[in-house]
């Protein structure tokens, strides 16, 4: 079992993970214009990282989980380890999007942005402008953790580049893999055992299941009523449409797709789109999808799933079972994860997002910075396990500490760090969950055999994904695409035409509003006439550029 789950995680870092580009390449260019290294900054790995005392002004966007960046325990370890003192500017997290752009358009830059969702559209516009520095060089000079962390995952450097060549951010890693599949199915597995059934491979088994669940009094209560066989929130889509989709054709969560000619398309106008809808509609249809699971929130999803009385919930889709139920409590333990459901004609495909592991825009050096090389040593430290352990489980020895040779970790790998205690939702200690750096979850010693009970999650989403989800990664996938700021704005206002007009069509198909025989080719007509092909064009300038330049 750990060798084939290890074959899945070399298999996962090594396959091949797309990224797009769009634009002209030129020569990645940087701020050091020489080999000659920075006289203020130590060697790599040294500490302190600076020759004398150094000030950096950093703007950071406040997280609900941190008290106070000023006094946190590891700000003020982490400045006299380096020497480098931090002047913030911490905007409130409602505001924390309209201040950092109130501050690229002001001209009003700090010397970093750090955790500040900068925007690949900010990155191309700022970058081109010089206001964001290319830090290509610089990460060569000063950086080597950050070089090593590339490594590990190898396409990350792909991803964080921009069409000019350039790598004017550090990204936010994590190789939390259950991430990667968003769309998972749970199920009540205590209900299939009451009724002796076994768990569904297919879209047909899994109807015959739903049917039994409404029908067959599976909570054991003699009445059989208030039973909800599926209920799901849709977010526009995103969810268990896609998930059932993926049965018939498969797509992402934009219902998109790359042929096998290197094509991008759109899914929603193909008749097995149709058969996926029409699949969707006979189960809506029954009573077996709750109709207002096209419109539903969260709260009422969890309202439902932790019913007070009995069960009356059969299956969701849900990244993790913590989005739907309470972790601490009696009914989460009934459900487990189903596979991918094959449709009829074979097609048995997850829902994958290729760049899950890889948040850009967590680290941008401003033209203010006086010496960037500074800021370069500074972040660097945090692309070590160590460094990242510090900044967001605590510190050693408290929080967590180095496993034993013997400890195996929930991946079935030897472990290398287990944890102390939990770290309360507000505290002063780390910078908790806080974008920036790299963050090993699989390397982590497993806090519990009990897969459901809170520290025992982690292992359950491991479990899920590497046994039902990652035999079923598709062979193409489309990442987050880097796409010019004019061309954006060209296709804006097409792009969300088309992507409101399918949505509502998606839930007056599955509701029986519309005929999906005598209303389908008036839908197609009618978001054809809304811009889609230069959508798909500008998609497939940006993948083109990535086939031309890898």
């Amino acid at each position: 079992m750990n060798r084939k789950l290890f074959g899945f995680l070399v298999l996962f870092l090594g396959g091949m993970i797309l990224f797009a580009g769009g634009g002209q390449q030129s020569t990645p260019s940087g701020s050091v214009s020489s080999s000659v290294y920075s006289s203020v900054v130590t060697a790599p790995g040294e500490f302190p990282i600076v020759k004398s005392s150094y000030t950096m002004k950093i703007f950071a966007i406040q997280p609900a989980t941190i008290e106070n960046f000023v006094t946190n325990e590891l700000t003020l370890a982490y400045e006299k380890r380096t020497g480098v003192k931090i002047e913030w500017e911490v905007a409130p997290g409602n505001a924390g999007a309209e201040r950092r752009n109130l501050s690229l358009v002001s001209g009003d830059y700090p010397d970093i942005y750090l955790g500040s969702s900068i925007t690949k559209e900010d990155e191309i516009i700022y970058g081109s402008q010089g206001v964001f520095l290319p830090l290509n060089r610089l990460i060569e000079m000063y950086s080597p953790n950050v070089i090593e962390s590339f490594e590990e995952i190898p396409y990350t450097k792909s991803l964080i580049t921009a069409p000019d060549g350039n790598i004017y951010s550090l990204p936010m890693m994590s190789t939390a893999i259950h991430t990667q599949y968003p769309n998972k199915l749970w199920m009540n597995s205590t209900w299939l055992k009451n009724l002796n059934l076994k768990e569904p491979a297919t879209t047909e088994e899994f109807y015959q299941v739903l049917r039994a669940f409404k029908d067959r009094d599976p909570n054991g209560n003699g009445s059989g009523r208030n039973i909800i066989p599926f209920f799901c929130t849709d977010n526009k889509g995103s969810h268990f449409v896609t998930f059932f989709m993926n049965s018939f054709i498969q797509c992402d969560q934009d219902l998109r797709y790359v042929t096998d000619d290197e094509k991008i398309q759109f899914a929603f106008d193909k008749p097995l789109f149709r058969e996926g809808l029409r699949y969707i509609r006979r189960l809506v249809s029954e009573g077996l999808i709750d109709e207002t699971s096209f419109s539903a929130a969260g709260e009422q999803l969890r309202r439902i799933a932790d019913n007070p009385g009995d069960m009356i919930l059969g299956s969701t889709v849900q990244l993790s079972p913590s989005g739907f139920m309470d972790q601490n409590g009696e009914k989460q333990r009934h459900y487990n994860s189903v596979a991918p459901l094959a449709g009829p004609n074979g097609v048995r495909s997850a829902i994958y997002n290729p760049s899950a592991f890889i948040t850009t825009g967590a680290f941008v050096i401003t033209k203010n910075m006086k010496n960037p090389e500074v800021a370069c040593r500074w972040i660097d430290y945090f692309y070590t396990w160590e460094g990242a352990l510090e900044a967001r489980i605590g510190r050693e020895n408290h929080e967590w500490y180095r496993a034993g040779p013997n400890e195996l970790s929930y991946s079935g790998l030897p472990a290398r760090w287990g944890k102390l205690t939990a770290i309360s939702s507000v505290q002063n200690v780390c910078w908790s969950q806080w974008g920036m750096g790299q963050f090993n979850r699989h390397d982590r010693q497993t806090a519990s055999n009990d897969i459901y009970i809170p520290e025992g999650l982690e292992k359950r989403l491991f479990d899920a994904t590497s046994i039902n989800y990652m035999p079923y990664m598709p062979k193409k996938s489309i990442p987050p695409l880097y796409i010019s700021s004019d061309v954006v704005r060209r296709i804006n206002q097409p792009l969300n035409d088309v992507r409101n007009y399918v949505q509502e069509s998606i839930v007056r198909f599955a509701t029986g509003d519309l005929n999906l025989d005598r209303d389908w080719d008036s839908y197609v007509a009618n978001y054809q006439r809304m811009g889609v092909n230069d959508i798909l064009t500008a998609y497939q300038g940006a993948y083109d550029s990535f086939l031309k330049n890898r």
